[in-house]
């Protein structure tokens, strides 16, 4: 395989038909644009220029089927270039996000808003995970880049995750519920009496569940749904509460009915909130990977998913 350089070279050198312009052009010695034209002619076994002292360089038949090879394949190098490489308008591409539901509507849009300012190139596109699919999607390559919850999870090999924030669970429960006192704070104990939403999301519905079971309660499980907005309607509706991390957009449920969050008293052993990427190694340049990651920790640092999240 011949090296870039070299057809950029041969390519200058062709439309210039002599080595010293071609040199000067590039900003070479013609000692390099000789060194390429031969390595070049070596490996394809071929003549690509006449060369005749008092007149210059006259391409061959090999050297203009060449040259139209090579301007074809140095344009579309610097497609390439342009797609993958940063410039001084920051990082560019496409970044595939897999988050939870809940992140994908308190979470995602800040950080995309944000970088559409600071990098106006960076595209990114996202897709819905659940917790019960663990690592998968990032495994199998549909995903460049995944926000989910963690609890004392081993990584795969060759990948890496950055903690964001470690979230206290919440309950959610109607306006006028027994257990809304006016307190902000609730016990486990006192939750374990009504029935449950739980989410029914493996690892979620384990999560939760498991805090009760933890201090010796069984409550009974009303109902149970992988969406959000499904929990927030029913806990609107009935006496029944649901465990939680993230805290609705708005105080009401999609039926119009009003709800609020309320912090547990106990501190039960919850997930990390973590970005996980694959395991970059030392680049001259910031990549894609690491201007998300960093837009998602400044949505924390800077206090705006407090809205969302007890942290």
């Amino acid at each position: 395989m011949v090296k870039l350089e070299y057809l950029r070279y041969f390519k200058m050198a062709a439309e210039k038909l002599s080595f010293n312009s071609a040199a000067k052009s590039l900003f070479k010695s013609s000692t390099s644009i000789v060194h390429a034209i031969d390595q070049l002619e070596n490996h394809y076994g071929v003549s690509l220029f006449v060369r005749k002292k008092s007149i210059g360089l006259t391409l061959t038949a090999d050297g203009k089927k060449l040259l139209g090879m090579a301007n074809d394949l140095l344009q579309n190098a610097e497609l390439i270039d342009d797609e993958f490489i940063s410039s001084h308008e920051g990082v560019r591409g496409e970044l595939i996000v897999g988050c939870q539901e809940g992140l994908s509507w308190s979470l995602l849009p800040r950080v995309i808003c944000a970088l559409q300012i600071e990098h106006p190139n960076l595209k990114i596109n996202m897709q819905t995970t659940w917790m019960e699919q663990r690592f998968a999607p990032l495994v199998n390559g549909e995903i460049d880049v995944l926000v989910t919850f963690l609890v004392d999870e081993t990584l795969p090999e060759n990948f890496e995750s950055t903690v964001i924030c470690q979230p206290k669970t919440c309950a959610l429960m109607r306006k006028g519920h027994p257990l809304d006192n006016g307190l902000k704070r609730v016990s486990l104990a006192k939750l374990a009496e009504y029935p449950q939403i739980s989410i029914k999301d493996g690892d979620g519905h384990k999560l939760f569940y498991g805090m009760y079971e933890d201090l010796g309660f069984k409550p009974e499980i009303l109902f149970m749904t992988n969406i959000s907005t499904g929990a927030q309607s029913m806990v609107g509706r009935t006496d029944a509460v649901s465990l939680r991390i993230l805290r609705p957009a708005g105080d009401f449920s999609p039926l119009g009915d009003e709800i609020i969050s309320v912090e547990i008293e106990e501190t039960p052993i919850g997930p990390d909130l973590v970005v996980v990427t694959n395991k970059m190694r030392t680049y001259s340049r910031e990549t894609k990977h690491e201007v998300f990651t960093k837009a998602v920790q400044r949505a924390f640092s800077s206090g705006e998913m407090k809205q969302h999240i007890y942290y």
